[in-house]
């Protein structure tokens, strides 16, 4: 169920975004510096990162994005589940993972 009354029931971000295109426009080029520009972590790292704080924040659309971006970047697709039942227990560093 959507929050804002103009839009449909199952609005996405993308009907969220077009509420102003121009503040759509910088949040998805925010979104490709941080997400897939030179960095010391791996787009995949950059994805189960962003996968595992939308999960602990409950935002079940950008944990589900992230979560299938990071397994096609070749990230384990049950370490993010463990990541967020159990960060110490999870198997991170045992993953080739900061």
């Amino acid at each position: 169920m959507s929050f804002f009354s103009r839009l449909p029931g199952d609005a996405g971000v993308r009907h969220a975004m077009a509420l102003n295109k121009a503040a759509g426009r910088a949040l998805v080029q925010l979104h490709t510096h941080i997400m897939r520009q030179p960095s010391r972590f791996s787009a995949g790292e950059r994805e189960l990162i962003a996968g595992y704080v939308s999960g602990l924040n409950d935002c079940r659309y950008c944990h589900d994005v992230h979560s299938v971006t990071a397994e096609k970047f070749g990230v384990d697709p049950d370490l993010l589940a463990r990541m967020i039942g159990d960060l110490e227990r999870s198997g991170l560093e045992a993953n080739g993972l900061r």
